[in-house]
């Protein structure tokens, strides 16, 4: 295709193959026709055709027992975004729960912090009680621990 002419015709061309469900024509790259089996003109292909897959499945999966496919299932794994939005804080807040050891959680292996759903709720109605109690400080050993500063200072 010298000029945009030729690029119109080919495009013309391309539409008009498409309406009559034609295989589209192969335009010729620097005047040369690709060869056989390139492009749409592949049907024309005298050889074996095989089907290839686009790509291979990353990483092979373990085989899981039921037992593991219904943990996996009812109690799955979040992340660290999933668990800010289920507890209604931002993901640093998350961050310093887990810092505190408030809120349990496990390393990926790429060191990501991962949670599971049981534990997430749980510390959710946990928090939730205590605030409706008035009695923040029970299980937050943060604050546990600057009130025992607070009285070694004080002695």
């Amino acid at each position: 295709m010298r000029n945009v002419q030729d690029w119109n015709k080919y495009v013309d061309m391309l539409g008009k193959a498409v309406v009559k469900k034609q295989p589209a024509p192969v335009a010729p790259l620097n005047g040369v026709n690709p060869p056989p089996g390139v492009g749409p003109a592949r049907e024309m292909h005298s050889g074996p055709v095989v089907d290839v897959p686009l790509h291979k499945a990353r990483g092979s999966r373990k085989e899981e027992t039921r037992e593991e496919l219904l943990r996996r299932l009812v109690d799955p794994t979040l992340t660290l975004e999933e668990t800010a939005c289920i507890l209604e804080v931002c993901p640093t807040t998350v961050r310093r729960y887990t810092n505190r050891g408030i809120l349990p959680h496990e390393r990926s292996p790429g060191n990501q912090r991962r949670f599971k759903l049981s534990s997430v709720l749980a510390f959710k109605e946990d928090k939730q009680q205590r605030k409706e109690t008035g009695d923040l400080s029970q299980s937050d050993p943060f604050q546990e621990e600057q009130a025992q500063e607070e009285q070694a200072q004080e002695e």
